[in-house]
Parts: structure tokens; C-alpha cells; sequence
């Protein structure tokens, strides 16, 4: 189910750029509508992926298998300490891409192998409760 909203934008000092949309449970904007003055009818349709995210989310490596460097995306709700760490196969940390403080929002590291032999590694984000674990592929 996704609830609506509306926005009155004061952008010019006028008061007349309103914005109409929804927002559906994952917190992500699908749909904004402006209009130029309240009683008007649309002037601009567009797609919005950019803000709060409803959860916590981290998504696979891209590319994957990679050499010699990979993006990791991730995204969190809530303000709090935050870390994305890459380890080996047996468990030994090797870098430290995220360790601090971030606000709410959508995310991405890259992650540089050079100097790593191919095999298979661990990326894991930690944020407050949330922990999630995932493997990724240098192949050289």
C-alpha cells in the first residue's frame, strides 16, 4: 500500500510549485508529479530513487567476478555507526571500506584487490543490528 503526499515547494517566493506523489512501504519515491500552481494540471513526471530508503540492503558486488576492482552498494535507514568490511576465505580482515557515522541513505564503496590472489573473499555491513554477509570473486 502506498501513501500519498503533498508538497508545496516556495522555490520563486511565490508558493506555486507543488509537488503529488507516492511513497509505497519500501520508502522509495516511485512517482512525483509537479504542477505549476495548485489548480493546474502536470507539467513534469519523474522518477525518484533517491531518498530515505524504507531498510537495511546490501546488494551483491557488481561486477562479480571482477579483477582487479569491484562497487559495493548498500543502503540504510536510520543515522548510526556504520561498517563494511572484506575479509578472506578464513575470516583474516583485510580492508576496512566504511567505519564511522552515516546518515540515512543509499551507498557505494569500491573495493580495490590489487595485490590479492584470485579466490573467493567476504564483504559484510554492519549497522547498529543489522548484519549481512556476502562473497564475491576475484579472478585474475
Amino acid at each position: 500500500v502506498s501513501s500519498p503526499f503533498f508538497a508545496d515547494f516556495d522555490n520563486d517566493g511565490k508558493g506555486d510549485l507543488v509537488a503529488v506523489g507516492s511513497v509505497p512501504p519500501s520508502g522509495f519515491a516511485r512517482t512525483l508529479i509537479f504542477m505549476k500552481g495548485k489548480n493546474s494540471g502536470p507539467t513534469t513526471v519523474s522518477y525518484n530513487e533517491s531518498l530515505t530508503p524504507g531498510g537495511y540492503r546490501l546488494s551483491q558486488n557488481y561486477p562479480n567476478p571482477f579483477n582487479p576492482s569491484t562497487t559495493i552498494k548498500f543502503q540504510i535507514p536510520n543515522s548510526g555507526f556504520v561498517t563494511l568490511k572484506v575479509f578472506d576465505i578464513l575470516g583474516k580482515e583485510l580492508q576496512t571500506l566504511v567505519n564511522g557515522n552515516l546518515q540515512p541513505g543509499n551507498y557505494e564503496r569500491t573495493f580495490d584487490a590489487a595485490g590479492l590472489a584470485s579466490g573467493i573473499y567476504i564483504y559484510r555491513l554492519q549497522a547498529g543490528a543489522f548484519a549481512q554477509t556476502k562473497k564475491l570473486i576475484l579472478l585474475r
